[in-house]
């Protein structure tokens, strides 16, 4: 029931919007627009009130009543938005006297057509009203009351094994280590070691094998975690691994075209002699992990694999078995209240009725992790009649994928914009308002949330395999959403869902799909598709004409536009994205007639170039393809655009660069300056006064002219995520100050020199978790290690042309006794030490890195050898491993040596 008012929630606004003067409607068809606002109004607030009891408690009638209200808001928000669609987004008329009259009269007949239409909304309405007053409220009089004492049903609320990490996941993760022999600070050789986590879903599985991952993960050359899921797919999981071993080198492995025997002999020669640790998370069946087994081989070098299933025949296969155990009642308990109690162990002793509540919900959840986190969220202070926006926002972007697929924060947040389902908030943007959905529905623990490794941002989510079961249960009764697999294919279905995902193949072969027969009486919103050989998307094209989400991924038939004929003719569609297809041009009519598109998605196409008529798509929000794709110097006409990922043609560079200064509301841009004067580069940064996001690059800019930027330049405050390689500083630009950028994170810059104070503006950013730093210069940077004021939320620092070292104070102040404060939170760090320069200026190879954090895991170091002698390297490299084997973590050291063909031999002396 909780997706009952999803409906409502834009129509009412919208029924406003069309009272406005200037649609001049007929004083008769305001009266009666006037009336269905004020019945929506009440049924709205009967609807919240269904939603916040208990599903079980409903009565059949009830829930007919509320699906037809659904259904009947549904076909309203059509016909107001199909004669908006037709008065605003009709094609300017052509000055000719005929077809001025021809588009007047189509103004007239659409008028005519929506009093016609109201009036048989209005007969409906009127029926359903009845029915309101005759079944619900006593219905709500005799339950509501039932309501508020009873538990409420685990299903309505979604959350994911994180919260295990909580409470009972240090025992586990010590005895696994210890079957890894992973315990000490050494790392033994030998023979691979192998351990299969087993157990039912839920039990924390998945939360274990990460723990153990990340606690040891330091100790090997690469490793890489990566999931299977009931629907294997081998290919997509040779590519994960691959990619997770090194996201450099396979950065573009999910584009390639090798089939799954090729990724296979990939994968073994690059794990080949190198001392490796993988986790194989959640196997369903025995062929899968015995092709992934070959590509493991019989590794001497002391790597470890690590499995998860639920079949115990499985997990002997692999070798050491831990079958994990339900929480104790103690750990239950603690989990329960932790999540309820804002983080206190126990109830108050005086709150009986919550003691009693809590002890009825741990007799249910039996131990089992995920059942104790999903049931507590229901007791969470948010109201229940609130719920419903964040259920339907989870729902939408999980029901065309697996739990173990990655779900894209900007293309799900893009996709509840398209359906409507986000909110007009005051002073907000609509991105900024479905953001905070997604970041409620991360702090309530529905969806697990995925950081880009090393980069300190989310790059989307997953959804737990027993919570996705749950949605599309929930979906499916609700009518939500049809999800159609490999087995319904060739059916003819009989009442489709208002919004169509049809999944890729499960065996691998391609699918067929043909919508054709479909006998579905309602219009379609949305339609998603994944993987599909061929597609007749539009074979009736009444059946799409409100459809506003349209998207395709993998559809190799979209090649010569097949099925996309009719796509201009859909003039509701809101979001549109063919990525990953081989288009080689847009369809016609897309800029003709697409005027209300919100979201054009073009990554991973074969257009190299976009066509200039969409610059008149002027209600244009986000505009994504990807360095393939190029567009032509129109791209200022798109003066609403908030989100740009576009590079620009080469031989209008210079033009790009300007027009980017009449994108005033841009928000997020990721694009390439490459011939671009640094000068009107500048310039039109700086009329982007709503930036957040900034990605621009020049692959020439490190070795090109540096350039100084002017001291009356200013920042927009909201700037949080600052990449500039497109351009080579002289030294760090005024503007990089912490009064001006108190929310900057993520920095990356290219400077002429590195200067000790530069360092120490940069440290007092008080937001900064990732810094990226190219210098020209030789510099050494020295950090106190008791400064308390400096780098306090760094995760990430990479200055790889720079050296760092982390100094105690001066011997005057040696007794002092204060912890080391310096760069609490930092997990990777990446420099160089140039060992000539060291030498030559008489400094120590001590670089201090034993004062740095426990939460350390990772030092990357560039060896310079340039001019140095062997023994001076091998020294350094000594003193580096020395530094590390006394850092309490032992973090994993990464050494390479440049230069090495410079290297001097050893017999020379100093002075030749």
């Amino acid at each position: 029931m909780a997706l009952v008012a999803e409906a409502m929630g834009s129509l009412v606004p919208k029924l406003t919007e069309l009272l406005k003067e200037e649609y001049k409607l007929q004083t008769g068809v305001r009266e009666k627009i006037n009336f269905l606002r004020s019945e929506l109004e009440d049924m709205h607030a009967a609807l919240r009130k269904v939603g916040s009891m208990h599903p079980d408690l409903l009565d059949e009638q009830v829930r007919i009543w509320a699906s037809k209200v659904r259904e009947l808001s549904y076909d309203m928000e059509d016909v107001i938005d199909a004669f908006l669609v037709r008065v605003d987004g009709r094609v300017p008329a052509n000055p000719g006297c005929l077809k001025r009259l021809v588009h007047m009269m189509c103004g007239l007949f659409t008028k005519i057509k929506i009093s016609g239409v109201v009036q048989d909304i209005n007969t409906k309405l009127e029926e359903v009203s009845k029915a309101r007053e005759r079944y619900i409220a006593s219905d709500l009089q005799a339950n509501l009351a039932a309501t508020q004492s009873s538990t409420h049903d685990p299903r309505i609320l979604l959350s994911n094994t994180d919260a295990a990490k909580l409470v009972g996941i240090d025992g586990p993760r010590n005895d696994i280590i210890k079957i890894l022999s992973l315990e000490g600070d050494n790392l033994p050789l030998g023979k691979m070691i192998k351990v299969s986590i087993v157990g039912s879903g839920g039990m924390g599985k998945t939360t274990l094998a990460r723990a153990v991952y990340d606690s040891v993960k330091g100790k090997f050359q690469c490793s890489a975690f990566v999931p299977v899921g009931q629907n294997q797919d081998l290919k997509r999981v040779f590519m994960d691994v691959l990619n997770d071993l090194d996201k450099e080198k396979f950065d573009n492995i999910h584009s390639t075209k090798k089939d799954v025997r090729l990724l296979m002999n990939e994968v073994y020669d690059f794990l080949e002699n190198k001392r490796y640790i993988i986790v194989i998370d959640d196997i369903w069946k025995f062929d899968a992990w015995d092709m992934i087994a070959k590509v493991l081989g019989d590794s001497s070098c002391g790597s470890r694999v690590i499995i998860t299933t639920r079949i115990s025949e499985i997990a002997e296969e692999v070798g050491h078995v831990y079958e994990i155990k339900q929480l104790s009642d103690v750990d239950s308990r603690r989990l329960l209240h932790r999540r309820i109690l804002s983080g206190e162990d126990q109830c108050p002793d005086d709150d009986y009725d919550l003691e009693e509540v809590c002890d009825e919900i741990l007799r249910k959840c039996e131990g089992v992790p995920l059942a104790i986190v999903t049931t507590s969220s229901l007791l969470e202070s948010k109201p229940r009649e609130d719920w419903s926006e964040l259920y339907r926002s989870i729902a939408l972007g999980a029901k065309d994928n697996r739990h173990d697929y990655l779900i894209g924060k900007q293309t799900l947040i893009w996709r509840w914009i398209g359906e409507g389902f986000v909110c007009k908030e005051e002073g907000r943007d609509l991105y900024e308002v479905g953001e905070g959905y997604f970041n409620e529905l991360v702090k309530r623990r529905m969806i697990m949330p995925i950081e880009a490794e090393n980069e300190d941002y989310i790059l989307g989510c997953r959804v737990h395999d027993m919570v996705l079961g749950l949605i599309r249960s929930l979906s499916s009764s609700e009518n939500f959403v049809t999800v159609l697999g490999i087995e319904q294919y060739n059916t003819s279905h009989q009442g489709y869902g208002r919004r169509i995902a049809i999944l890729s193949s499960k065996n691998g072969l391609p699918p067929v799909v043909n919508l054709g027969t479909a006998q579905s009486q309602v219009t379609i919103r949305s339609f998603s598709a994944n993987g599909l050989s061929y597609i007749d998307v539009l074979p009736t094209p009444a059946k799409f004409e409100a459809v506003r989400v349209l998207a395709l991924q993998n559809c190799e038939s979209l090649q010569d536009l097949h099925g996309l004929e009719h796509i201009g003719s859909l003039l509701h569609l809101r979001y549109l994205a063919l990525t990953y297809t081989p288009l080689s041009e847009l369809p016609n009519g897309i800029a003709g007639r697409l005027r209300f598109l919100e979201t054009l998605d073009l990554w991973g196409t074969g257009i190299e170039q976009v066509p200039s008529s969409v610059g008149k798509l002027t209600q244009l929000l986000c505009l994504q393809a990807d360095i393939k794709t190029r567009v032509p110097d129109w791209i200022g006409n798109l003066t609403s655009l908030q989100e740009l990922w576009m590079w620009p043609d080469a031989a209008a560079a210079g033009q790009f660069v300007k027009e980017l200064g009449k994108l005033e509301d841009l928000r997020v841009l990721c694009t390439q300056f490459e011939g671009a004067p640094a000068t009107d580069i500048i310039e039109s940064l700086g009329s982007l006064r709503k930036i957040q996001k900034m990605h621009a690059f020049d692959r020439w800019a490190a070795v090109g002219q540096c350039v100084p930027w002017e001291q009356g330049f200013v920042t927009p405050q909201c700037l949080q995520f600052l990449c500039l390689r497109c351009l080579t500083f002289t030294s760090l630009p005024p503007w990089i100050n912490p009064s001006l950028l108190p929310n900057l994170s993520n920095l990356s810059l290219s400077l002429q020199v590195l200067r000790q104070v530069d360092m120490e503006i940069l440290g007092r950013l008080r937001m900064l978790r990732r810094l990226d730093l190219f210098a020209m210069g030789n510099a050494i940077i020295r950090i106190g290690i008791h400064d308390t004021l400096l780098f306090r939320k760094l995760r990430f620092c990479t200055m790889a042309t720079t050296s760092i070292r982390f100094v105690p104070p001066p011997a005057a102040s040696a007794a002092v006794t204060t912890p080391v404060s310096v760069m609490p939170c930092l997990e990777l760090l990446h420099f160089s030490l140039d060992v000539h320069f060291f030498k030559d200026r008489k400094i120590a190879f001590d670089i201090g890195l034993e004062h740095l954090p426990s939460s350390l895991h990772t030092v990357n170091v560039f060896v310079l050898c340039h001019l140095a002698k062997e023994e001076d390297v091998k020294e350094a490299e000594a003193a580096l491993l020395h530094s590390v084997s006394i850092h309490p973590s032992r973090p994993a050291l990464q050494l390479e040596r440049l230069a090495e063909d410079k290297m001097l031999p050893s017999h020379l002396k100093d002075d030749q």
